[in-house]
């Protein structure tokens, strides 16, 4: 995800090749299938309870813009982020990162 999303907000138009845009979103949907048959039947990724694990692999996924995901086709990993933010004291990446 974070390559995918580097390329789709940080690599300017005139320099984004299609070809590599379609490579890192086929990527990403494919880290995404992975994610969600990895966490049927399971409410987190490595343990009974949320670790270092989930917060890690979660991250970019709480940065939509440009590559946002359809969260319909994987709704194993859309129920686990809603379980992330449940967590007390959660707080959004761009919450806790708030511009100067």
């Amino acid at each position: 995800m974070a390559t995918t999303r580097f390329h789709c907000i940080f690599v300017p138009d005139e320099k984004r090749s299609a070809d590599v845009s379609d490579f890192q979103f086929a990527r990403a949907r494919g880290g995404l299938k992975v994610l969600n048959r990895h966490l049927e039947g399971r409410d987190w990724v490595a343990a009974d309870a949320a670790t270092v694990a989930d917060i890690s692999i979660a991250g970019y996924l709480y940065y939509p813009e440009g590559f946002g995901y359809d969260a319909e086709s994987f709704p194993n990993v859309a129920a686990w982020l809603d379980r992330l933010q449940a967590l007390p004291g959660w707080q959004a990446p761009y919450d806790l990162m708030k511009a100067p």
